[in-house]
């Protein structure tokens, strides 16, 4: 009996004391649509900015390029990936096609088609991206797994 009493204060203390703290506030996506990340992802690219790109990733993103041979994961990475890309001459440009986007709370997730092309040649890609909301309000990439369209069977 003292037991179950014992039991049944320290139940109303710490309802009592939740009820004291201050809520914590749900993660909040940010006003602009996840979709609109891609389209700035490959302004980016066009410009061929290895800084601008870089800046849309989250600081532990992960990246699978579209033609890396390893997982990228840090900022620094990251942004020699893309450094290399811009690299190439003449330079590749980037062309999105599909884009699907879901929102997750404070997270959200993006996928669909791109093309990468280069001296007349396009190369057709499919892409996920990961997205967190960031601390500035906008969305970044916390993962992007890119990988070429498989040829049909």
């Amino acid at each position: 009996m003292i037991s179950r009493l014992r039991s049944s204060r320290s139940m109303i203390l710490a309802v009592a004391l939740a009820a004291l703290l201050p809520a914590r506030a749900p993660a909040q996506a940010p006003a602009a649509a996840p979709e609109a990340l891609i389209q700035a992802w490959a302004a980016a690219f066009n410009e061929c900015s290895a800084e601008k790109l870089a800046a849309l990733y989250h600081p532990q993103a992960t990246l699978w390029g579209t033609n890396a041979g390893a997982l990228t994961t840090s900022p620094e990475g990251i942004r020699v990936y893309f450094e290399g890309a811009c690299a190439m001459r003449p330079p590749v440009r980037v062309t999105v096609g599909q884009v699907v986007g879901r929102l997750h709370g404070g997270a959200a997730t993006v996928s669909g088609t791109y093309d990468f092309a280069r001296e007349g040649s396009a190369i057709r890609a499919r892409y996920s991206m990961a997205l967190v909301a960031g601390a500035d309000g906008g969305w970044r990439i916390v993962q992007h797994h890119s990988s070429v369209l498989p040829g049909r069977p």
